[in-house]
């Protein structure tokens, strides 16, 4: 059938190719379909919710700790980042007062353990290119003598 010339019958508006097979990225669901299984089990849930979430609560309140992570994932958003204020001793060119800064920051609870790596992070790469940028202008002005030099 691949060679013999004629048109296959398959439906390439489906997401599949002449020969049947599905493109690239596509699993073979058409762009918005959902799940037999999800719609399904929506069906079984459908008027269950309050129920479902009553006996949750009670068995989270009775200590099961699967449910008590259950409830406290619905009540609790997601950790969401924040803008980070940095110590104004972060700015400076001594690093090790700027990372002094960060960690005594963690210390006393302003930053999470979290916020002060990515302080840290950030006061190490300023550092770096503060370095990265005295060689440059070292090389330049080594450079411009020997130019001078040679002239």
């Amino acid at each position: 059938m691949a060679g013999d010339g004629r048109k296959s019958s398959v439906d390439t508006a489906a997401g599949r190719d002449r020969r049947g097979r599905f493109g690239p990225g596509n699993p073979g669901r058409r762009k918005g379909s959902r799940n037999r299984t999800t719609l399904a089990a929506e069906k079984l849930l459908a008027g269950e919710a309050e129920a479902l979430t009553r006996q949750a609560v009670e068995m989270a309140l009775g200590g099961d700790t699967t449910a008590l992570g259950l409830c406290l994932a619905r009540i609790i958003p997601p950790a969401r980042e924040r803008a980070l204020r940095l110590p104004r001793e972060a700015a400076e060119n001594d690093i090790g007062r700027a990372l002094a800064a960060v960690m005594q920051e963690a210390a006393s609870g302003t930053l999470t353990l979290g916020e002060a790596g990515q302080a840290m992070q950030l006061i190490a790469q300023r550092h770096r290119l503060a370095d990265l940028g005295e060689l440059l202008a070292r090389l330049e002005a080594l450079e411009e003598r020997k130019v001078n030099q040679n002239g």
